[in-house]
């Protein structure tokens, strides 16, 4: 077995404004906190590992870069 089909994925994401990524994670999206440290905030979603990482010099993607698909209940 290759360490591709043992290991979970993880997703990183790079911020330049920690203090305002987490709450948005944590609160908006409602991910739970693993934990936090001086690299990043870590947040369990969907059974994966997202790390918020702190990048000084970060330059925004233009385009989407994590994508949720969400089941949305409906009330009649």
């Amino acid at each position: 077995m290759g360490i591709s089909e043992a290991a979970k994925p993880a997703m990183v994401i790079c911020t330049r404004d920690r203090a305002r990524a987490t709450p948005f994670y944590r609160d908006t999206l409602g991910s739970s906190v693993a934990y936090e440290d001086s690299f990043a905030a870590v947040f369990h979603v969907g059974g994966v590992t997202l790390r918020v990482s702190v990048v000084a010099d970060f330059i925004p993607h233009e385009r989407t870069i994590l994508g949720l698909a969400c089941r949305m209940s409906r009330r009649l």
